[in-house]
């Protein structure tokens, strides 16, 4: 069973809690264009889906593994 904040997306918090990365780190990626443009919310804050998820935990493994 999802938990409500998979139905809606994660919270850049929640993103840097499930991936073990900090919330500017996640930023960064997507500045430098590792991860696309997120979703917003009205508010503007950043919405990330199951998919984005996995992405950023598939980049750490690279990272991690110092891929070129």
């Amino acid at each position: 069973m999802k938990r409500l904040s998979e139905a809606k997306g994660f919270s850049i918090k929640e993103a840097a809690e499930q991936t073990g990365l900090t919330e500017d780190t996640i930023r960064y990626y997507e500045k430098i264009s590792l991860l696309p443009r997120a979703e917003r919310k009205e508010n503007s804050h950043r919405i990330y889906r199951a998919e984005d998820i996995q992405k950023i935990k598939l980049i750490n493994c690279l990272k991690k593994q110092e891929c070129p």
